[in-house]
């Protein structure tokens, strides 16, 4: 029963680990496009 608790746990926290980085870099990504002209707020939110 733990094992099979665990295993599930580890999967939901791998796939919350997944989309938070897919989150992030499609965040940059819209705001780098968005702001061309200002590098320095995008050097500041991947910080």
């Amino acid at each position: 029963m733990i094992g099979i608790l665990g295993a599930l746990l580890g999967k939901a926290i791998a796939a919350l680990a997944f989309s938070t980085a897919f989150l992030s870099n499609f965040t940059s990504c819209v705001v780098f496009v968005n702001q061309p002209k200002v590098p320095e707020k995008v050097r500041m939110m991947k910080h």
